[in-house]
């Protein structure tokens, strides 16, 4: 009995003391995260344009883009898109003018860049993502339009539209569609075989192989950093 009561004395006393310890005022040792604020919970829904029949369909009233000043380069060849008719403002406004590359990179890679042909500081928001950051890939060794196993192909019947082949394969095509570059809105439509198999396409919470005849909708809106908004590369295996 004696016993329990000299254990009892220490052990309370140490209980107390811990206690007074962590009562005691301290500063954090990392800086506070501000959050946001619960009203951004209410913000209303957004209809993907697809399935909005109120949204203007792009395919219907803008007028596509002609091309004009073909100049052979050493592996492709370099163009200028202007805009075929009066500017179609669906989501944002028509840059006009494009400049338009095609490079034969090797013998089974080519590259179509479709760029602003007049940055300057009153529409820098046009922002093209330098080689360094993106890694893009450079043209091989002994690279030519005619050592090439694809085929790029174009009409301006009746906007500018073109096709990358590959034998008799048809691998990427925008025939029949126009092409819509705004400040604030592209769209580019491809055709694609009825069994296609397609990866990628951005950040996504599904399968890494998307579901056919699907519909993903992508919301460049993170932090303002342009390269941490929303970029759409994908693989199409056929």
């Amino acid at each position: 009995m004696g016993i329990l009561n000299m254990l009892a004395v220490p052990m309370a006393a140490l209980f107390l003391a811990v206690s007074s310890m962590a009562q005691t005022p301290t500063m954090p040792i990392y800086t506070p995260i501000p959050t946001l604020n619960a009203s951004v919970n209410a913000a209303p829904s957004l209809v993907p344009n697809i399935m909005d029949n109120t949204a203007p369909d792009a395919q219907a009233v803008c007028p596509g883009y002609k091309a004009s000043n073909f100049v052979a380069t050493d592996h492709g060849y370099t163009a200028d898109l202007d805009l075929a008719g009066a500017p179609c403002n669906a989501y944002g406004m028509d840059i006009a003018q494009l400049s338009l590359t095609v490079e034969y990179q090797n013998t089974k890679r080519l590259a179509v860049k479709i760029v602003p042909r007049f940055l300057a500081p009153s529409n820098m928001s046009q922002y093209i993502l330098p080689a360094f950051i993106t890694g893009m890939p450079d043209v091989d060794e002994g690279a030519t339009l005619t050592n090439n196993e694809l085929k790029f192909m174009y009409t301006n019947d009746p906007s500018f539209q073109f096709s990358i082949s590959r034998g008799g394969d048809v691998i990427f095509s925008t025939i029949g569609t126009v092409i819509v570059f705004e400040d604030q809105f592209l769209e580019l439509v491809t055709s694609m075989v009825s069994d296609y198999n397609t990866y990628g396409l951005a950040e996504h919470i599904s399968d890494f192989r998307l579901s056919n005849n699907s519909t993903h909708t992508f919301y460049a809106a993170d932090d303002g950093n342009p390269i941490d908004g929303h970029a759409t590369p994908y693989l199409v295996i056929s």
